[in-house]
């Protein structure tokens, strides 16, 4: 039961979004003075409704998505039952009596009103503060730990249990907030490390490999045992020594534990134990802090909107691979209606018990996520989708006169067809993956 609730609760979030859609063409619509018959929130049978100047709202009884309703909808109809090659007289403030440029632009409100969302989601999914890791900016060259480390580089102005204070200028508060201002592109970069109590300027720089800068730094942090998969040990157990060898840092106990046996001795409350450890994997991870931080320090808008195009290429792939049936390649890669509405509102629901505002995050970013889908799905060029009606529209525009009323029901027919072919698409994606689940199990 619920997992039907949080099933209803993310297929009501994603209908959200819908909804911003048809409220995108409804804006546009009457921003081109393009008469807006009915407007509303939800399908289905009128729960409720109230009447503005030229529009009836309406909220429905399946509260996903809604619709616009133009007004100059029955004109078509009644071009097709006369049998016209021509519209004929066409009320004013019908949709069919703007201009191309008019209708393009109102089929282009819907899909740019979902892209305008998913850049607004991914901005404050942004600025939500959210707990990340936080060690104290200690660091040391990789080449003391030649056991753990594969790049270990031949000079490096670092020197063991150095605190970096600063990198060009900014102030470090931790080692990953250190790591986040190393230029990807190699350059050299300016510290000031506290050593020895006395603060000392170096440069450093990187050597890349493979398009990736590695500077040959890390991360010292003491030998403190978070959580444990074995009752052996328990949280805040300190490794002081392993095989005979003191431990100071969490790459002592990697580098001198490397043998099929390990003997360890922990000092808890005061008190040394010894433990004797088959295999060099340790089963434990090591303490650490955590701090409320936002996810992207950047600015909002510049981070939403390249999410966004970052969105929108991947989508667009999913949704080319869809088209050739490319199902292995997609199963990677998208999911359908039942597996996004479950994880969305499974997501949404821990989030609003725990109050934890990593869940909330999540939870606008993934609704960004079905945001750009639903905007690349709309600009594909097929005549049922927004993509398509607007290419009629630029046709329309070319030759100067209008689509046969008959042409016109024949492209749409066309349209649905394919609109359908992606349609039962989409959820044989999650029929898959619901099969390879029950086998995996």
């Amino acid at each position: 039961m619920l997992g039907i609730l949080r099933f209803l609760i993310g297929f009501l979030l994603i209908g959200l979004v819908v909804f911003f859609h048809e409220l995108g063409h409804f804006l546009m619509a009457r921003l081109m003075r393009v008469d807006v018959d009915v407007f509303s929130f939800g399908m289905g049978p009128t729960l409720l409704s109230f009447y503005g100047v030229k529009t009836e709202y309406r909220i429905s009884a399946f509260p996903f998505g809604g619709y616009c309703r133009m007004k100059g909808s029955a004109d078509l109809g009644k071009a097709l039952s006369e049998k016209k090659n021509s519209f004929g007289f066409i009320e004013l403030g019908s949709y069919f009596s703007s201009n191309p440029i008019r209708r393009f632009l109102i089929y282009l409100g819907g899909p740019l009103m979902n892209f305008l969302l998913a850049v607004a989601l991914f901005a404050i999914s942004s600025l939500v503060p959210v707990a990340h890791p936080s060690d104290e900016a200690y660091v040391t060259s990789t080449s003391e730990y030649p056991g753990v480390f594969d790049f270990t580089p031949q000079e490096s102005p670092i020197e063991k249990g150095d605190l970096v204070l600063s990198v060009d200028g900014i102030e470090v508060e931790d080692y990953q907030r250190f790591t986040s201002l190393l230029p990807e592109d190699g350059r050299e970069v300016d510290l000031i490390v506290l050593r020895n109590g006395k603060e000392v300027d170096i440069t450093i720089k990187s050597e890349m490999i493979d398009g990736k800068a590695y500077y040959g730094i890390s991360n010292l942090k003491p030998p403190v045992v978070g959580r444990s998969e074995s009752p052996m040990f328990l949280p805040g157990d300190r490794i002081v020594s392993i095989n005979g060898v003191k431990t100071e840092y969490t790459l002592d106990v990697l580098e001198y534990g490397r043998r099929d046996s390990n003997e360890l001795e922990v000092l808890r409350d005061g008190e040394v134990f010894k433990f004797e450890l088959a295999g060099n994997s340790f089963p434990f991870s090591w303490e650490g802090k955590t701090v409320e931080r936002r996810s992207h320090e950047g600015n909002p808008i510049r981070y939403g909107l390249d999410k966004s195009i970052e969105c929108f290429k991947s989508t667009f792939e999913g949704l080319s691979a869809l088209l050739v049936l490319d199902f292995g390649k997609l199963h990677g890669m998208m999911q359908g209606p039942i597996f996004a509405s479950s994880g969305i509102g499974n997501i949404t629901t821990l989030a609003l018990e725990s109050g934890k505002n990593d869940g909330i995050r999540t939870t606008f970013h993934l609704l960004a996520i079905v945001s750009v889908s639903i905007f690349a799905l709309n600009v594909l060029p097929v005549p049922s989708f927004d993509g398509g009606q607007m290419i009629i529209s630029l046709v329309e525009l070319l030759k100067k006169k209008p689509l046969k009323p008959k042409t016109y029901v024949l492209v749409e027919m066309a349209g649905l067809l394919v609109a359908l072919f992606i349609i039962i698409g989409m959820y044989s994606i999650d029929i898959l993956k619901l099969f390879g689940n029950i086998i995996s199990s």
